[in-house]
């Protein structure tokens, strides 16, 4: 698909009736060339009485029933239209861009954020309060992204589930994680250069379960965060120094909720939850 450019009118067809009906889920794949997605009629807003209603009628008469989208390699797509229903989106190797863009979809709950090569210079704005929607964040490939967002991952004021996966050049979780009060479930693996957490986390009072997975650097745990009123359960993998942080947990009264493995070999998916599982 690499000679399409635009996504327009032609995509949708003609008249006045839903494009698009009964569509729940939508992947654009392998399109390098894309670099427009134009809301349906957009040139026909006169026939409404101010551009909001235009704009809003247009987008649930073309998609008014999708719920999942993935967009994969369309490095020059740069927006995504309102989809009012979408529920699940991942975007594969995609423009940073393209992140300023979805704070719109506000009944977004699971998103995917897959291999994204970020420039030197940020030039992405995420929202602050556009993600409150999201109780699902999955980031993959993308260290970069995580040290970056910092204070504006206090957008995601619903989230429960946080994975951090494979993202090699992340030192240190951003001290804005710590804020995630309704976090209930962190999951951490395949970070190779990762040797810190912020004593932020001590704020998670909504931490039920720390899964930390081949995090070789890591040696320690803030002392607060293991202290939790909620008594989150820990499961440690293949980190052979933070294991030996935590031995002293596994003798005290604390033990069932620590757990050690030496030699984890899960598959990667499984620490992935994508659209299709949602």
């Amino acid at each position: 698909m690499t000679e399409v450019h635009s996504i327009g009118d032609e995509f949708y067809g003609h008249g006045d009736s839903s494009s698009f009906p009964s569509l729940k889920q939508l992947e654009l794949f392998d399109m390098p060339n894309l670099s427009e997605w134009k809301c349906r009629g957009k040139d026909k807003i006169e026939s409404f009485s101010t551009v909001q209603e235009s704009s809003s009628n247009w987008y649930n008469r073309s998609f008014p029933c999708l719920e999942t989208l993935t967009v994969m390699g369309c490095s020059k797509l740069i927006n995504l239209p309102s989809i009012p229903y979408l529920k699940s989106l991942a975007l594969w190797n995609s423009s940073e861009q393209l992140l300023d863009s979805i704070s719109n979809l506000t009944s977004l709950s699971t998103l995917l954020v897959f291999e994204f090569q970020l420039s030197q210079q940020p030039v992405f704005l995420l929202s602050e309060t556009g993600f409150g929607s999201v109780t699902t964040l999955t980031i993959y490939d993308c260290g970069d992204l995580i040290s970056r967002l910092n204070e504006k991952i206090r957008g995601f004021t619903s989230l429960k589930y946080l994975s951090v996966i494979h993202c090699h050049r992340l030192q240190s979780l951003p001290t804005e994680v710590g804020y995630l009060t309704t976090l209930q479930t962190l999951n951490i693996a395949h970070c190779q250069d990762l040797a810190h957490f912020p004593d932020t986390m001590s704020n998670l009072s909504s931490l039920e379960e720390v899964k930390i997975t081949a995090c070789p650097l890591l040696e320690s745990l803030p002392q607060k965060m293991l202290d939790l009123p909620s008594s989150p359960k820990f499961i440690i993998q293949d980190c052979p120094k933070l294991q030996k942080f935590m031995e002293p947990f596994v003798t005290s009264r604390r033990s069932s909720g620590v757990t050690l493995t030496p030699n984890a070999r899960e598959e990667i998916q499984q620490n992935i939850c994508t659209p299709m599982c949602v």
